[in-house]
């Protein structure tokens, strides 16, 4: 009897996981995109956003933050590409906002002419799309083609559609992923790095891409080679081409175990 007892006893030491689980009234909340639970977290939205909004001091402190968000003394962050200076920029009449350019000497001599390459408010207009800016990686060294990454809604998953930077248009029949958080960079012009982030097996347990692969142009992603494959516990893996000036470069695969931890 006693031997039985603490045979049980040791059994649920080791796995007191299983009876809590089965006691936990919110365990339908780990499904974090379940409708029960996105109908729980707007509920909590839109209670917190009451008591908030019924604050003396929350309109105030709303329309300063407006007002310093939308401020023309921003700092125009730089990216800089062939000499030219690119920026992503936002304020009240572009809410979405506007991918531009200038030259170095006009962004040294804050002389506000921007040539604007891409407008995300007509972009979501024109496409009935709730679309918010997540990035671009453009083709070096030509820098003639980039990987734009789109969000609905602002959400961590986004859409890439590789962009003419010429022609100023989305390139037809160019690499393209549907929304989620699989990871692509180019390799050159008719290839890219593909981590794939669909199925759960080619997913890590963090929902971003488990594998790197190789997509050539014009080929079925379906069918592109694998070249790396990390473990499912990872966070993320991903390929990148590094360059080491317009001549010498490397091809890397980045790991990242945990979020605080890459090799």
């Amino acid at each position: 009897m006693k031997f039985t007892v603490f045979v049980c006893a040791t059994l649920w030491l080791l796995v007191p996981g299983l009876s809590m689980a089965e006691d936990d009234p919110y365990l339908w909340l780990e499904n974090v995109e379940g409708e029960n639970a996105l109908a729980w977290a707007r509920g909590q939205n839109e209670r917190s956003l009451e008591l908030l909004e019924a604050h003396p001091l929350f309109e105030p402190i709303h329309e300063r933050a407006l007002e310093i968000l939308t401020s023309e003394d921003r700092i125009d962050y730089p990216g800089l590409r062939d000499g030219e200076v690119y920026n992503f920029w936002r304020d009240a009449e572009h809410v979405r906002g506007i991918w531009r350019k200038t030259s170095l000497e006009n962004y040294r001599e804050d002389n506000d002419q921007w040539d604007v390459i891409l407008d995300i408010d007509a972009l979501a207009e024109s496409e009935d799309e709730n679309w918010v800016w997540a990035g671009s990686g453009c083709r070096y060294p030509e820098n003639d083609r980039c990987l734009i990454g789109l969000s609905i809604g602002g959400a961590d998953a986004s859409v890439r559609r590789e962009f003419d930077l010429e022609t100023r248009e989305f390139v037809e029949d160019g690499f393209v992923l549907p929304e989620s958080k699989s990871q692509v960079s180019w390799r050159d012009l008719d290839s890219v790095f593909y981590g794939p982030a669909f199925k759960p097996e080619d997913m890590t347990d963090s929902g971003y891409a488990r594998t790197v692969r190789l997509w050539q142009r014009g080929t079925d992603k379906e069918q592109s080679e694998l070249i790396y494959e990390g473990e499912k516990t990872d966070v993320a893996v991903s390929g990148v081409r590094f360059w080491d000036g317009p001549e010498q470069f490397y091809d890397l695969i980045v790991r990242v175990p945990t979020f605080f931890t890459r090799h």
